[in-house]
């Protein structure tokens, strides 16, 4: 089956920990459109310390190592105003809880996951933001670049990415996305 549940590896108590983290990341981010750090601290601490107590030290460096990779990927990003800096550290914290097999996965996940965040909040927006948009991504992609951020527009709203995050986080744990 394409999508069927795995063992995370974690114990129960730690899934759900993590999991009440996502949904509070998740819920903060859709009403207040940020991300605490206090947040982001939780759930790499928790991450670490799941990973040490089920997988050991080494587990504990390659979770860490995932969190600098996923930091430094979305850095540019976060440079260029695509992305908020709470949305970069809440993405490199959940990275703590994986191993380097499962980091394609998680990065997959949730781009597909913040991709239908973002479609909604277009569709939310007013149909001359939405015009804004279209324009912007059309000369994106003419001019092979990144599209321009056009922060606290009057009639846009801001995609709160901390949902796709957290969905990618948990299909990189739970779900076997290839045989």
């Amino acid at each position: 089956m394409l999508a069927t549940l795995r063992a995370s590896g974690f114990p129960p108590a730690y899934a759900a920990t993590l999991v009440a983290l996502l949904v509070l990341g998740g819920y903060w981010d859709a009403r207040h459109r940020r991300l605490p750090n206090i947040l982001s601290l939780a759930v790499l601490l928790v991450g670490v310390a799941a990973q040490a107590l089920t997988h050991g030290a080494a587990a504990v460096g390659v979770g860490l190592v995932c969190s600098g990779i996923v930091m430094l990927s979305l850095w540019t990003f976060w440079a260029r105003g695509g992305i908020g800096g709470g949305d970069v550290k809440f993405a490199a914290a959940a990275a703590a809880w994986l191993t380097f097999e499962r980091l394609l996965v998680y990065a997959l996940a949730a781009a597909l996951a913040g991709g239908l965040v973002a479609f909604a909040t277009y569709a939310a927006s007013a149909p001359e933001t939405r015009e804004r948009i279209r324009a912007n991504l059309l000369g994106s992609f003419l001019f092979r670049s990144l599209p321009t951020v056009e922060a606290d527009r009057p009639g846009r709203v801001s995609v709160p990415y901390g949902i796709g995050i957290a969905a990618g986080l948990v299909a990189a744990l739970w779900l076997e996305v290839w045989p």
